[in-house]
């Protein structure tokens, strides 16, 4: 699901695109011809992603062993465009990709697709693709890199194996990369849409040097202000953190998360809400979704509420406070930023 206003907003089904104008009570189904049947499966394998970035304007892609298919709408869905390509060779090294694709979008217009398949400690980036027609056609961007002091003295360039990324509309980004080096883990940020990256790095505790780091939710909250959530193996321990820039990523801080946090193989799910300078963080488990905001005023955690959801298969958050999650077979809708929620029963036309 992804909300554009308090009203407008987009969903995929299985085996269907669904559109609502009331907030979430009432769907349209705006299904583009040959979309899979099978899309809630490839979409928890990676192989079929989406942007909406208007209420007009959507834009899907599957992945298809070595070939690459968009479908592309700027009227709401009443009509798609499908573009199906081979991925050349440079993009695609293997026989079949078996990969995770990723669209990105920063207006109606611009957005990147990345393409990663399996790799050490996460992704290994294979492609980073460029549109500025909203997904009518493609082109390579040049692989970001890293010049890092491993393994010797002088710098080296070492691709980045990126996991992750969120853009503004503005264009500046934060990527998240599977690259621990000398007690840092490595963030890129680019301020133009991606063409060009530099690279920063989120401070780790004392001690983390070289053990592996698992990043998990990224979210982009204004032309300067970015979260990231980290968790980190130290000495078989696990640990916890926000990372948090107001200056576009030169700088980071870390926030430290101090309540219980169930086992990842429990975890059912984790998101971040910006709220102006604050943050919201909902986690779920075998008992439920609890939301917990952090004050920058206070630097306090506060609970907001529960939810009776163990596994979130969606949220679509706004800044003013309005927020949906999925989860459960039901959709909750907050309008106060997550203190209270109530449930939709959503028809499907």
């Amino acid at each position: 699901m992804v909300m554009q206003t308090g009203q407008d907003g987009w969903g995929l089904a299985s085996g269907a695109v669904v559109m609502t104008q009331d907030g979430g009570r009432l769907w349209h189904r705006v299904t583009p011809r040959g979309f899979p049947q099978t899309s809630a499966r490839l979409l928890s394998l990676g192989s079929l992603t989406a942007a909406f970035p208007t209420p007009q304007v959507g834009v899907i892609a599957q992945e298809r062993a070595t070939t690459i298919r968009v479908w592309c709408t700027n009227d709401s869905g009443a009509h798609w465009q499908v573009i199906t390509w081979h991925a050349p060779s440079a993009i695609i090294q293997r026989e079949f990709f078996e990969g995770r694709i990723q669209l990105h979008f920063m207006n109606a217009h611009e957005g990147l697709l990345l393409l990663s398949a399996p790799g050490n400690l996460g992704s290994s980036t294979d492609a980073l693709l460029e549109t500025t027609n909203g997904g009518r056609q493609w082109q390579l961007v040049p692989p970001p890199t890293l010049a890092t002091p491993y393994m010797g003295p002088s710098p080296i360039a070492v691709l980045a194996d990126i996991s992750g990324l969120s853009l503004n509309s503005n264009g500046w980004g934060v990527a998240r990369i599977n690259t621990v080096l000398w007690g840092s883990a490595w963030i890129l940020t680019t301020t133009d849409g991606g063409r060009s990256w530099s690279s920063q790095t989120v401070p780790l505790p004392t001690g983390s040097t070289r053990d592996p780091v698992y990043e998990g939710p990224l979210v982009v909250a204004s032309p300067q202000t970015a979260w990231l959530w980290v968790s980190l193996y130290q000495r078989s321990t696990q640990q916890w953190f926000l990372a948090h820039t107001t200056d576009g990523g030169h700088q980071w801080t870390r926030i430290s998360w101090t309540h219980a946090i169930p086992q990842p193989s429990t975890l059912g799910g984790l998101f971040l809400w910006p709220q102006a300078q604050n943050i919201v963080v909902g986690m779920a488990d075998p008992q439920g979704t609890e939301l917990w905001r952090w004050s920058a005023t206070t630097g306090i955690w506060r609970r907001l509420s529960q939810l009776p959801v163990t596994r979130i298969q969606s949220v679509s958050l706004l800044p003013n406070g309005d927020g949906w999650l999925i989860g459960g077979g039901q959709i909750f809708q907050t309008t106060n930023g997550g203190e209270t929620w109530h449930s939709l029963s959503p028809q499907v036309h």
